[in-house]
């Protein structure tokens, strides 16, 4: 099992307590908002419409539930010639990643990372950098990778019909040099998560505005409990 993926470094790039909550005290969790479920759903919807646009892929998520399975078929698919898969994943220094979108281009790979949001954020670039630095790691020869976000507001696009869905739906930005500068300060900071999830407790990390961005914390509930509570709902 790896021991990170690209959603538990985000988190941890955002507070290391946060980290350290999801991996060990998932039950602790904030219920999910209305809000927060529509968020989740628009997002599958956005990357269905990508694989629409980028047709004739094998999506690799169809095959297992096991993660590690999905890391051992993607490479077979890619040693029998796919030129375009989905959700592809991979696994290098106990970090797993599932990119969007990959496709062959003569020897190499363009990645393509699908965002549902109209811009490109300073934490989209993060995550694309871990992917590049797990994809690149496991062997796989990138030529380019891709951040897209919508043209169309979201909302709107949610609400389209998969003939309907516009040429134009996506902007893309190339930010293959930025993950390439990226590989030894990626590397330092998955390091730096690991120490902190080797931790015997949780890191004491008071809340604050980290709390809420670039994303809602799922456990500002429990971080705002007094610290009776906690102990008392750790240890019962």
């Amino acid at each position: 099992m790896a021991l990170l993926t690209k959603s538990t470094f985000l988190k941890g790039h955002q507070c290391h307590k946060y980290i350290y909550l999801d991996k060990y005290y998932k039950k602790e969790k904030d219920p999910l908002t209305e809000e927060q479920r529509k968020k989740y759903e628009g997002g599958h919807i956005v990357g269905a419409m990508a694989q629409h646009l980028f047709r004739g892929g094998l999506d690799v998520s169809l095959i297992s539930k096991s993660r590690d399975v999905l890391v051992v078929e993607t490479k077979k698919l890619i040693e029998q010639g796919h030129t375009i898969l989905y959700e592809a994943t991979f696994e290098f220094n106990n970090i797993l990643v599932m990119a969007d979108i990959i496709i062959k281009d003569g020897d190499e790979w363009k990645i393509y990372e699908i965002k549902s949001s109209q811009k490109i954020s300073a934490t989209n670039r993060i995550d694309a950098a871990l992917q590049y630095y797990v994809i690149n790691g496991s062997g796989l020869p990138i030529k380019e990778f891709h951040l897209s976000c919508l043209n169309y507001p979201r909302l709107e696009v949610i609400e389209m019909k998969m003939e309907d869905i516009p040429t134009d739906l996506f902007q893309f930005e190339e930010v293959t040099s930025f993950c390439k500068e990226q590989l030894i300060d990626t590397e330092e900071k998955v390091k730096d998560l690991k120490t902190t999830l080797a931790l015997p407790s949780i890191p004491n990390i008071p809340t604050g505005e980290h709390c809420n961005s670039p994303y809602t914390c799922e456990f500002i509930g429990f971080c705002n409990r007094p610290q009776e509570e906690i102990n008392e709902g750790l240890f019962s």
